[in-house]
């Protein structure tokens, strides 16, 4: 037997469309600008906090110049990637997320 909701039976398909509407509108993210650069690379430009592209977002400190995604602990980009610069070509973008999902996850004993 499913869980049953605390509300009258005509009211439950308006609360699930409500907050499927939520749930649906908390995924759409603006994705940083990005430019053409030499031979044709799309580049992302990267600013301070949060940046995204093809539906990844990491955050950016650039006093510390650590990186972090949503539940991870900061950790620095993956080596021969300079965010300082202002902009990372979309394999670059991929590899500094991919590195910020490997971080140790918040509240995880570093062993």
């Amino acid at each position: 037997m499913p869980f049953p909701l605390p509300l009258s039976a005509p009211l439950r398909p308006l609360v699930a469309t409500g907050l499927t509407t939520i749930a649906l509108s908390a995924c759409d993210v603006t994705p940083n600008p990005t430019t053409t650069g030499p031979g044709g690379v799309t580049e992302i430009q990267i600013a301070s906090g949060l940046n995204c592209f093809d539906n990844k977002c990491f955050k950016y400190d650039p006093q510390s110049g650590a990186i972090s995604v949503n539940g991870r602990r900061p950790t620095a980009p993956p080596p021969g990637v300079t965010l300082s610069d202002g902009s990372i070509t979309a394999a670059e973008f991929s590899a500094t997320f991919q590195t910020g999902m490997m971080a140790h996850t918040i509240g995880e004993s570093n062993r």
